[in-house]
């Protein structure tokens, strides 16, 4: 497991719905081939819909504008107070965040596999919550990643103290 500015990075994620959500992207990779976005169907998802969101891929812009949100679930846009679809990271985090999750997806990118990510949502001022995050690369017809494939789970502290998802 390694570690990264604060967050754990696990080599397999440890909530049901992502675990779920990785089998599912796992029965679409075939014969050394990442899924494409018409391999995934949406009904086959909807356990996870509201923590659900893609990226389109787009290396060939600075790095500041490679990653762009083509969906945003619900309860992601409610946990950050306001929907991220067609967004940049660096248009909708702080400098140092967006940054970050520049370097995380664009390690996804090159090195073509899923990566996971755990912490404390400091970037929304949110320590008290926390969070658990898969990312998927989806690749096009040309066998470049061109979409990511992603959700994110949140756990709440409950009225007795513990965590409740």
């Amino acid at each position: 497991m390694e570690e990264y500015t604060g967050y754990v990075m696990p080599s397999e994620p440890s909530t049901p719905g992502l675990r779920k959500l990785l089998e599912y992207w796992q029965t679409k990779c075939s014969g050394g081939r990442l899924p494409t976005r018409a391999d995934i169907d949406p009904a086959d998802l909807s356990f996870l819909l509201p923590n659900l969101f893609l990226i389109d891929v787009n290396m060939g812009e600075e790095a500041r504008n490679r990653f762009r949100f083509r969906l945003f679930g619900t309860e992601l846009a409610r946990v950050h107070g306001r929907d991220r679809t067609g967004k940049t990271f660096h248009e909708t985090l702080e400098e140092e965040p967006a940054d970050g999750s520049v370097t995380w997806a664009t390690r996804l990118v090159n090195e073509r596999i899923p990566l996971f990510v755990g912490g404390r949502v400091r970037y929304l001022r949110k320590e008290w919550l926390q969070f658990e995050n898969a990312m998927l690369p989806l690749q096009n017809d040309g066998g470049e990643v061109s979409m990511i494939l992603g959700a994110t789970i949140y756990t709440y502290p409950s009225a007795k103290g513990g965590v409740s998802k």
